[in-house]
């Protein structure tokens, strides 16, 4: 690559006319502009077959990392919060079999930042201070809690999507893939903070961590310009969703759709929209539902599927600490409560209670019972 560089740039790059036309070129604005596109388009093409080689390993590799991590935590417990919220969400998300790839192009930017987490291999001693006194341990103990709060958060923004009708995907994609790219974002910032602070505890020092975390920042920057979240989501459509698309911008776009019900109903009984809808054709009480769900704020949707999300997601939990032998069970019931909790504050410390076989009536296969409902409901 150098010996092309120098065939085209010459020894002095300043005195190659090569380089001097390329400048003169770039220099102008509108083919500046080209050149940025050219290049983002090329960045994304280059993102998008990584993406779709991570979603084709995702099972694999997700199985992988948790393993990875479940030895890591033995040595440093810091980072339990954050494993046992990545397993239960990825451990729901592969029993859905979900194969919205969008979902899954999110869950990988979290196994990326959970994987960073493995670099504390090099870290035997979890009381091991950096230069200013600081444990791995104390540094890391609140940027884990709110690890494990995204983690969750993002988990439940994902389900609620993944029940969407494909008509509300598409007539409200803005409004709900930019909730989705938002935890993208969010865990490409975790991850950083927790490159830099595993990076103060390890043979770098305090200024040469900042620069590494300084190079970081301008390296994701650089690659959010050529391809953000949003654009890999419209690479990700479906082919169903891209036919619908195309049906809506020719038709005024979604806010037309939104204000005239009869285009919503002509939408709905398209032949793009049957074949992408898997429970056939829409009925009226279906089609109620999606314009009732078009209506609903987001914020609203998200707060509703909580509770049952939350259910899911600790009776996970309790299949994982059930597995576990009984001290380090009693280690990990303490951070179910860090990672469970939320405005229902449902869960208690368990320490020290006995087992019991569940009964009929009992809250759990209330529980239960309301999760297979759930399940099985048509969407």
């Amino acid at each position: 690559m150098d010996k092309v560089g120098d065939m085209i740039l010459g020894s002095d790059p300043n005195n190659s006319t090569y380089y001097a036309t390329a400048s003169a070129f770039v220099k102008d604005e509108k083919n500046a502009t080209t050149v940025q596109e050219v290049v983002s388009t090329a960045a994304a093409v280059i993102n998008v077959k990584s993406i779709e080689d991570g979603i084709k390993s995702f099972a694999e590799s997700s199985k992988v990392i948790m393993n990875a991590l479940d030895s890591v935590s033995q040595i440093h417990p810091v980072i339990s919060v954050v494993v046992l919220a990545f397993k239960a969400v990825i451990t729901l998300e592969l029993k859905r079999r979900s194969n919205d790839q969008k979902v899954i192009a999110i869950k990988l930017k979290m196994k990326d930042m959970v994987s960073v987490l493995l670099d504390l291999r090099s870290i035997k001693d979890p009381q091991q201070t950096a230069p200013d006194g600081t444990t791995i341990e104390g540094r890391m103990q609140d940027l884990m809690k709110r690890i494990a709060e995204d983690i969750n958060k993002c988990g439940n923004a994902c389900d609620t999507y993944t029940k969407k009708h494909v008509i509300v995907k598409v007539l409200k994609s803005p409004i709900w893939e930019g909730r989705l790219a938002e935890y993208g974002d969010l865990f490409d910032t975790h991850r950083k903070e927790i490159q830099f602070a595993i990076s103060l505890h390890t043979t770098l020092g305090v200024e040469e961590a900042n620069v590494k975390l300084e190079n970081l920042g301008e390296t994701l920057k650089s690659i959010e310009e050529g391809m953000n979240m949003l654009k890999l989501f419209r690479m990700l459509d479906s082919p169903g969703e891209k036919e619908l698309l195309k049906i809506v911008e020719r038709n005024g776009g979604a806010e037309a759709y939104l204000e005239d019900e009869k285009k919503l109903n002509d939408l709905a009984s398209s032949k793009s929209c049957q074949l992408q809808n898997k429970q056939g054709v829409i009925d009226n009480v279906k089609l109620g539902e999606v314009k009732q769900s078009l209506k609903e704020d987001v914020d609203k949707s998200l707060n509703f599927n909580l509770t049952i999300f939350q259910k899911k997601l600790e009776l996970q939990i309790t299949q994982f600490t059930l597995a576990m032998d009984h001290t380090v069970r009693r280690e990990t019931d303490r951070v179910i409560s860090v990672i469970t909790s939320g405005p229902h504050d449902r869960v208690v410390d368990k320490v020290g209670h006995q087992q019991t076989p569940l009964r009929h009536g009992s809250p759990i296969v209330q529980d239960l019972h309301l999760i297979w409902k759930e399940m099985v409901s048509p969407r």
